[in-house]
């Protein structure tokens, strides 16, 4: 890792071009210059594992259970990039923005259930009173 925590990234330059047999279908530039990045391998073996049923399965798993969360986060409160540096303060930051996600959850679930939160406090509503709220709010988390 460099600096900033930047990768480096591997560039190669072809400096022997101009006499290559092949040059026409590689490059049409003097020089045909060459990037990667050295956690290329990473990349691959990941892509490689997607493409096995096992891969695709977990993948549509995947899609239906988390993304969906990292999506609306980015979309709907635009949470594009974290405003804290350094890794602790990122992951509070990253636990507010769950905090908020969740409340949002609990807020949906009541008005499924009743019309406003006023409603909610004034009626009975099966299976929920203040004994088991704790157990309400854990089951709207799923």
């Amino acid at each position: 890792m460099g600096k900033g925590g930047q990768f480096w990234v591997g560039i190669f330059i072809g400096d022997h071009c101009s006499i290559c047999v092949l040059k026409n279908a590689c490059t049409k530039a003097k020089k045909r210059i060459i990037s990667r990045d050295p956690r290329e391998h990473l990349m691959e073996d990941m892509r490689k594992k997607l493409r096995t049923q096992e891969g695709k399965e977990l993948y549509q798993e995947r899609m239906s259970t988390v993304e969906p969360v990292f999506g609306q986060m980015k979309q709907n409160r635009g949470f594009t990039e974290f405003l804290l540096r350094g890794e602790d303060k990122a992951k509070v930051e990253f636990i507010m923005m769950c905090i908020v996600h969740n409340i949002e959850k609990i807020a949906g679930f009541l008005k499924r259930k009743a019309k406003d939160v006023k409603e909610v406090l004034q009626k009975d509503i099966p299976g929920c009173n203040i004994e088991n709220i704790g157990e309400i709010v854990a089951n709207c988390a799923d």
